[in-house]
């Protein structure tokens, strides 16, 4: 499989949980294969430049088991939501409540009625306001969001 082939089946298979960029497969199957856990042999084309394919060695499906049964790593999360409410205390209440309010229409298109947004979607933000800022979101209470 050339390396092309591998981020087209990532994408096909597991695209929906796990992501790489041709700039992470290239070299990670080179390295595998100068450590001996994938095979490579080079393959001629017409008018393109040659391929690379890869298959996995004995060694490389034994390593693949071992890795399996190892647990993962602890994730680092990243959630741009959440680092706009950590330094929300350097933009207006107003502010805060509005980022609020389009990521949660965004994440819940229902919402985007207006009878909705009064009624359901300005509870949701004034609790998350209140939970991420405290009584500073108080002031809030009175105001349209």
């Amino acid at each position: 499989m050339s390396g092309y082939e591998v981020g087209q089946n990532i994408r096909k298979s597991v695209g929906h949980i796990w992501s790489e960029s041709y700039g992470q497969i290239y070299p990670n199957l080179k390295k595998l294969a100068a450590d001996g856990l994938l095979s490579s042999k080079r393959e001629k084309q017409q008018g393109k430049p040659d391929r690379w394919i890869y298959s996995l060695t004995a060694e490389g499906r034994k390593r693949l088991v071992e890795w399996l049964i190892v647990p993962p790593q602890p994730e680092i999360p990243r959630n741009e939501m959440l680092l706009k409410l950590f330094f929300g205390k350097l933009v207006s209440l107003r502010g805060r409540g509005l980022v609020v309010r389009k990521r949660l229409m965004v994440s819940y298109p229902r919402y985007q009625r207006r009878d909705l947004l009064n009624h359901q979607i300005r509870p949701i933000v004034l609790d998350v306001m209140i939970a991420a800022f405290g009584d500073d979101a108080d002031a809030l209470s009175g105001q349209s969001l």
